[in-house]
């Protein structure tokens, strides 16, 4: 016999309390391997109406620790709409991730999966993509979670470090967020950014986490990526050079 496959099953059950039950129960017992009575243990606990419940309130536990972390795009996508990418999509493929990172991670399945981006695409603003991008990177230095920062860089560099991150935008989302603010539901849904091509530079704060974030010219953002990565088809040191050290982004040449 088998405990670990008895208590695998069993947590998959309640990561997942709407699936694997009644006609389900067969296929998902064949990803175990049981035996005759832990079948049985596994049948029963399936259609066990408390491990529903269990299972019903840990996926709202989930869905609450994904919410908490949106921004605006948390009143731009209906919470039905959220609710049911995150049940009948994400959360499938979600299995493994911890509580901690399930905002980060749900950002980027609105952003990279088709299915879950149609239903955003027709439920929501037309702007709402880069406000999920937005908020996808803000995400990151409001974390610490900047892998990046600690990436070598290449011989020649004139980066001081690598926490940066450069975001293109086809919406002026910087104004949306000045003019409608971050809690009122009804501003946020009334303002309509302008469409407008743009990049943003973002940096951490110089104090506690969060971050800055400025517009910068693309020149700018293809520099500073080349400085990064060592492309040598990156455009030379920009006239703004200073403003980058200023910022603590770039070293004072030599």
């Amino acid at each position: 016999m088998s405990l670990a496959q008895v208590q695998s099953a069993l947590a998959m059950l309640i990561r997942l309390p709407e699936r694997n039950r009644n006609e389900e129960v067969e296929s998902f017992l064949k990803s175990y391997e049981l035996d005759a009575h832990e079948e049985r243990q596994v049948r029963k606990l399936a259609l066990d109406p408390n491990v529903t419940k269990f299972g019903r309130s840990m996926e709202g536990v989930r869905m609450e620790t994904i919410t908490n972390a949106l921004g605006i795009s948390g009143k731009l996508i209906r919470i039905e709409v959220l609710e049911y990418i995150h049940r009948n999509l994400f959360g499938p493929k979600a299995t493994q991730i911890v509580l901690w990172g399930l905002p980060p991670a749900f950002l980027d399945f609105l952003l990279s999966d088709a299915e879950a981006g149609k239903i955003v695409r027709d439920t929501a603003p037309p702007y709402i993509f880069d406000v999920l991008s937005f908020e996808r990177d803000q995400l990151k230095f409001l974390r610490n979670d900047l892998t990046i920062e600690n990436s070598p860089s290449p011989v020649g560099s004139l980066l001081a470090h690598h926490a940066f991150i450069c975001v293109k935008l086809n919406y002026d989302i910087p104004d949306l967020l000045l003019n409608a603010g971050t809690q009122d539901e009804a501003k946020i849904k009334a303002y309509t950014p302008k469409e407008r091509t743009l990049t943003l530079l973002m940096i951490p704060k110089a104090e506690g986490k969060g971050c800055r974030y400025f517009e910068v010219d693309e020149s700018i953002a293809e520099f500073l990526q080349g400085q990064r990565t060592g492309a040598s088809s990156a455009p030379g040191i920009p006239e703004s050079y200073a403003d980058l050290v200023n910022l603590g982004l770039c070293r004072p040449l030599q």
